[in-house]
């Protein structure tokens, strides 16, 4: 016993000195500095802005004027065309330090936070509606045939793209316990000019809704009543915690939300991932007049080998596939086993931020979701039983 007990220690002592060399010696060896966002403005590193908390978690795309006002004249962005994947998807802190080549999609680990402006989202959803002019050693698309796709889905779908590689940076630039937004405390009691980051590639499914058919349903008194109830319920919560802003969500984004979230629970049963494996991006407008229209979504996995993930996803994308697994998808999602309560609800989840989603029938592990599995709602898919018809696939379900 006595033996097994020392054994113990020896490891525990191994572990803690591995850890305090990773942590400790963390200049020239560590991953290479990459795409953050700070929706705020928190400093993260350079020499000014003394007592400033960073921003927190795992994130994405930071514009030049953003890096700029965190870091001073020294950080700067990497170079791109107006075609590239991200407009400034990249970033260098510090002299002599080379971001390696503009291209990847760089997407987000959610965390509840916004991620990136408009502006930088609709970059990404530019290059990947139209992959032909992307493709590079770290981004490869290629558009599906639309009117191939199975069961009746080809009439709601306007873009298919299968995307059999993307990069996926992530950077560590603070810790928060709430929305990511504020309270954040800094990575280290001296500010540095580097962050702990590193790159993954993987693959995805992008698809884009029929905007013609989006703006007919949310045109519709019930579901922009529905739809409203919860905005107004959100941005009471932000004021009362005076965290984040206003935001003036369209119906199509509870739409678009949802949709991702039953679509990932599906493949977790087709394609081999666990649905922790499997992230969202949503691209969508906000009714506040800013950015361009968006109507789309990315589902996408990203693993630790420098190789990428073995084309489980992507195959899933295949127009035949596709609409089979569209079509099981709101099969599943018309029925929950914590109905009719949850159908019925009035507010459940977080902040009461969830109307019929619940963990039985929409919920995903929350590094798989942007909105921190808030903002959901299965009645804009398939309608409710008192109204069938508010859902925008009730006539693929019916």
């Amino acid at each position: 016993m006595m033996c097994r007990r020392l054994a113990f220690c020896v490891l525990a002592l191994v572990g803690v000195m591995a850890l305090a060399s990773c942590s400790g010696d963390s200049g020239d060896e560590a991953s290479a500095p990459t795409t953050t966002q700070d929706s705020s403005g928190g400093e993260t590193g350079g020499e000014s802005g003394g007592d400033a908390a960073a921003d927190v978690d795992w994130c994405t795309v930071l514009d030049k004027a953003e890096i700029e006002a965190q870091f001073g004249e020294g950080g700067a962005v990497s170079e791109g065309t107006p075609d590239d994947v991200v407009a400034g998807c990249e970033w260098e802190v510090g002299e002599d330090q080379s971001a390696p080549g503009t291209g990847a999609i760089n997407v987000s680990n959610p965390v509840g936070a916004s991620v990136g402006s408009p502006e930088e989202r609709f970059a990404e959803y530019k290059a990947l509606c139209q992959p032909e002019k992307q493709e590079d050693e770290q981004f490869s698309a290629t558009s599906c045939e639309r009117s191939k796709i199975s069961d009746g889905v080809a009439s709601c779908v306007d873009r298919l793209i299968r995307v059999d590689r993307l990069a996926e940076t992530r950077a560590l630039v603070g810790i928060s316990r709430l929305d990511g937004e504020t309270d954040r405390n800094a990575l280290s009691l001296k500010r540095k000019n580097w962050l702990p980051a590193n790159r993954v590639y993987g693959e995805g499914i992008f698809l884009t809704l029929d905007e013609r058919l989006i703006e007919k349903w949310s045109s519709k008194k019930q579901v922009l009543d529905r739809a409203e109830k919860v905005t107004a319920r959100q941005n009471q919560v932000a004021a009362s915690r005076k965290r984040g802003r206003p935001r003036m969500l369209l119906p199509k984004f509870y739409l678009l939300h949802t949709f991702a979230h039953v679509l990932i629970r599906q493949l977790s049963f087709e394609c081999g991932y666990g649905s922790s494996s499997l992230r969202e991006r949503i691209y969508c407008n906000e009714g506040d007049g800013s950015g361009s229209s968006m109507s789309g979504i990315l589902i996408y996995t990203a693993a630790g080998d420098c190789e990428g993930t073995l084309g489980g996803l992507v195959r899933q994308s295949e127009p035949e596939t596709f609409g089979r697994l569209v079509k099981d998808a709101l099969q599943s999602a018309i029925w929950c086993s914590a109905d009719p309560l949850c159908i019925e609800s009035k507010g459940q989840g977080a902040d009461s931020l969830n109307l019929a989603a619940c963990h039985a029938c929409a919920l995903l592990p929350e590094t798989s979701c942007e909105e921190g599995n808030r903002l959901l709602d299965r009645a804009f898919l398939i309608g409710t039983p008192d109204n069938p018809e508010m859902g925008f696939f009730a006539g693929l379900v019916g």
